[in-house]
C-alpha cells in the first residue's frame, strides 16, 4: 500500500476511503489533536480533497473510514511515524505537533472526551 503524499497529482481509485462510511459514528477531535490538523493537515486534507490527498480530515469520522484496509487513522500513524506527511514540500512538524498526533493516535484515535468543546 503506497500513501499518496499531500502535493501529488495521483491517487489511485483503489485506494480512495469507502464513501460508504457509517453516518451514525459520532465524536470530535481532542481539542490538540484538532489544533493540528486545521494547522498542519486541513489545507490539503479537506473535503474535497486537494494536492493529492486521499482522504478529508476534517471530522472525528473522517479518521474512521476504511482506506485500503486499514482505518483512516492507521494509515495517518503510519504516515506520521514515517516522515512522509506532512511533505517535503512542507515544513515538517514540530516535535510537539507530532507528540500530540503520534500519543493520540496510538490511544486509537478515540473522540474528545464528552462535553469538550474547542474555542
Amino acid at each position: 500500500m503506497q500513501v499518496t503524499a499531500c502535493g501529488s497529482d495521483s491517487a489511485s481509485s483503489a485506494d480512495s476511503p469507502n464513501s460508504g462510511m457509517d453516518a451514525s459514528v459520532a465524536g470530535s477531535f481532542p481539542c490538540p489533536v484538532q489544533t493540528v490538523l486545521e494547522a498542519r493537515c486541513q489545507e490539503c486534507h479537506q473535503r474535497p480533497p486537494t494536492r493529492g490527498a486521499p482522504f478529508p480530515l476534517e471530522t472525528w469520522a473522517d479518521t474512521r473510514v476504511d482506506y485500503a484496509g486499514k482505518p483512516v487513522w492507521v494509515r495517518m500513524a503510519d504516515a506520521v511515524d514515517a516522515g512522509i506527511m506532512p511533505p517535503a514540500s512542507r515544513a515538517p512538524l514540530s516535535a510537539s505537533d507530532k507528540t500530540v498526533l503520534m500519543d493520540w493516535l496510538g490511544r486509537g484515535a478515540p473522540p474528545a472526551a464528552s462535553g469538550e468543546q474547542c474555542p
